[in-house]
């Protein structure tokens, strides 16, 4: 019976392979990343933006004033897009590793009130272009995390 029992309920380990992907031909990708090193503590963000090759076109980080990581997110995915939409850049693939602001941008969540004015100003800018909001996993962000890490220490308002 014991054995039984064990067969039934051993758990499965799943493994997911996370790696960068190249955006679609004629599309630029933007990775997005807010940090914030305390709740509320200093927050920076940063982005970077690559080609439908994956070459590296620009990258930016910026020191935020104290906040929490949410805000930081929602800042730097609009810092982002009006980089893009300057540049004229507008088929853009954005990607953060915040599942909260997917949510939020794709309509599935609420917005919550700390970063209504970022979301809409988000949602004016999105109809300059073809934009798309997608998640990816901390491990295919590493580039931008790495920046927007940086700000943190780095930067200064």
């Amino acid at each position: 019976m014991l054995v039984k029992f064990m067969k039934e309920y051993t758990p499965s380990i799943v493994t997911k392979v996370v790696i960068w992907r190249k955006p679609e031909l004629g599309s630029y990708k933007c990775n997005t990343n807010g940090v914030s090193k305390g709740n509320p503590r200093p927050t920076s963000s940063g982005f970077c933006v690559r080609d439908s090759s994956g070459n590296f076109i620009y990258a930016e980080s910026s020191r935020l004033l104290d906040g929490n990581d949410l805000i930081a997110e929602a800042k730097e995915l609009v810092v982002g897009l009006e980089f893009c939409i300057l540049t004229h850049y507008t088929q853009v693939e954005m990607e953060t590793d915040s599942l909260t602001m997917k949510n939020v941008l794709k309509g599935i969540w609420e917005v919550p009130w700390e970063i209504s004015l970022e979301v809409k100003k988000f949602k004016e800018l999105r109809k300059s272009g073809v934009i798309r909001v997608e998640h990816v996993f901390r491990e295919g962000n590493q580039m931008v995390d790495y920046f927007a890490n940086m700000g943190a220490y780095f930067c200064k308002y």
